[in-house]
């Protein structure tokens, strides 16, 4: 467990490499964060006392490239085939390009326990953002605050490649510069309102580790594992599949490690 606040939060501690060169290759040489399963725990002053939780007849929201201004934003075809993939996982239908109102009014339709969203994200100046929506909207934490019931796990994949835009007139998508402070940020802010497990990608995923991510996570997450076991099969399911890259490391997760998704 990492005890952090949001100043070292910022950092991407699980990149923290105890190894040495020339080290054979075996249990030694995997990265300190596949072979001791991190989690972090934020430190914060700031927090709504006795929050509502869905408990566990809430239900299950997945959302998938939610459709935004085509003109700054890449399609994101990878979104939505992590999003079918992890709605698959959960046996619920995943909702794909919905529309500002359509993803906030799913979001306040009923009791939720986990919410899953993969798309764009925007990260703004006052430390606020979120998964960008339709008319210049975005669905981050003060959504989620709206809610009666807060949600016990939200799973936040938001995807950056570099410019937004293949115009070099376009400027340059400002979430690029501040990944790992968006991705601590968010954290911060759901936590404060009453979520209890946090995971959001702190920088640009592949697409194929970041779907084993995401997949392996909920495998062991409804095979009744606490939730550090599942973030770190997970992780470990991620490296295994990319040594090379570092999309196992790019998942800052956050929370009670001994929170447990069973059905009611």
């Amino acid at each position: 467990m990492l005890q952090l606040d949001q100043h070292t939060a910022r950092f991407p501690w699980e990149l923290l490499d105890t190894g040495e060169a020339g080290q054979p290759v075996g249990r030694e040489r995997e990265p300190w964060a596949v072979r001791t399963q991190v989690l972090r725990k934020l430190k914060t002053e700031e927090f709504r006392e006795h929050p509502l939780g869905a408990g566990r007849s809430g239900g299950v929201l997945v959302i998938g490239e939610p459709a935004c201004d085509k003109t700054l934003y890449a399609e994101l075809p990878a979104a939505r085939t992590e999003a079918q993939a992890v709605a698959k996982a959960l046996a619920v239908q995943a909702m794909l390009a919905p529309d500002a109102l359509q993803a906030v009014s799913a979001l306040l339709a009923q009791p939720l326990r986990i919410v899953h969203i993969a798309g764009h994200g925007e990260h703004r100046e006052d430390g606020s953002g979120g998964v960008v929506l339709s008319n210049k909207t975005v669905l981050g934490p003060c959504e989620i605050a709206a809610m009666r019931q807060v949600p016990e796990l939200v799973f936040i994949n938001c995807c950056f490649i570099g410019q937004i835009h293949p115009d070099p007139k376009v400027p340059r998508n400002a979430l690029g510069a501040g990944r790992t402070q968006f991705a601590a940020s968010v954290a911060e802010q759901l936590i404060r309102i009453g979520v209890r497990c946090v995971v959001a990608a702190g920088w640009a995923v592949e697409d194929g580790p970041a779907m084993l991510f995401a997949t392996r996570f909920y495998q062991r997450l409804l095979a009744g594992e606490r939730f550090i076991d599942a973030v770190g099969a997970a992780r470990r399911a991620a490296w295994q599949a990319r040594p090379a890259g570092n999309t196992w490391a790019a998942y800052q997760c956050y929370g009670d490690p001994d929170w447990r998704y069973a059905d009611a």
